[in-house]
């Protein structure tokens, strides 16, 4: 997926319509980054070879399920906004995270808001990649600074 468009079509707009405690550039630069590593900018909606994991962001089916049931279960006011954005009256099923980026991007969005950790600044590129390392939660054994800072300098072209 051409990554200007990511921002553009999907991120950015995804952002605003969660409203402002959601929307920041270094939110927009976090989400890209996930993207950028975990499907390598959209190439992949399912793990592959095999696995739980679904959508752009790839998101895992247990960390769903973990969000509505132990995060917004408890923020009916977040919750009523997640539905209203992606466009839905109820819960959807996980496997809307393969075809639908904006439920996708809302949920990874929520995945990160849900930690109290404020999020580094837009331009500290090491502490956008340190969040990811620590509330995302890649296998730590394939996962490092600086195998993180050569995929995204890779999928992005930097």
């Amino acid at each position: 997926m051409n990554r200007y468009q990511l921002i553009s079509a999907i991120i950015e707009p995804t952002l605003i319509l969660m409203g402002d405690k959601f929307d920041s550039r270094a939110a927009q630069k976090l989400l890209l980054y996930t993207c950028a590593v975990e499907s390598d900018l959209g190439h992949y909606v399912r793990q592959y070879p095999s696995g739980p994991a679904r959508g752009i962001y790839q998101m895992e089916r247990r960390t769903y399920f973990d969000l509505f049931d132990n995060f917004l279960s408890y923020k009916p006011d977040i919750l009523k906004n997640l539905l209203r954005v992606a466009a839905y009256d109820i819960e959807p099923d996980a496997d809307a995270l393969m075809w639908d980026m904006r439920l996708a991007t809302v949920m990874a969005r929520l995945q990160y808001y849900r930690w109290p950790a404020a999020m580094p600044d837009e331009d500290d590129e090491e502490g956008l990649i340190n969040y990811y390392l620590k509330y995302w939660g890649p296998n730590p054994k394939h996962a490092t600074l600086e195998s993180v800072r050569k995929k995204i300098a890779l999928t992005l072209g930097d």
